[in-house]
């Protein structure tokens, strides 16, 4: 096992972040030579994500995998909307 790769799995088993756990599994199927067609069904993602993530990953390494935040302002829930749900 390669370097890359035992970094990429103690990655993989250390995160709760589902979304780089994906990203993790398209690089390691993709290691596996499976087409990108297969991996996008498997992992229930379209296959233009797939290749997104494997350019991520060919560009940037891990750190091209780390999902970033939003940018812009956060939004604002509606006014009613603690209302509605009891709270207020």
């Amino acid at each position: 096992m390669t370097t890359a790769a035992r970094a990429r799995d103690a990655v993989f088993r250390s995160t709760d972040d589902s979304t780089l756990r994906v990203c993790l599994q398209i690089v390691l199927f993709a290691h596996r030579e499976r087409p990108h067609r297969d991996i996008a069904i498997d992992l229930g993602v379209h296959r233009r994500t797939v290749t997104r993530w494997l350019n991520a990953y060919s560009a940037d390494g891990l750190d091209g995998l780390r999902p970033e935040k939003a940018q812009g302002t956060p939004g604002h829930p509606p006014r009613r909307w603690p209302a509605r749900f009891g709270v207020g």
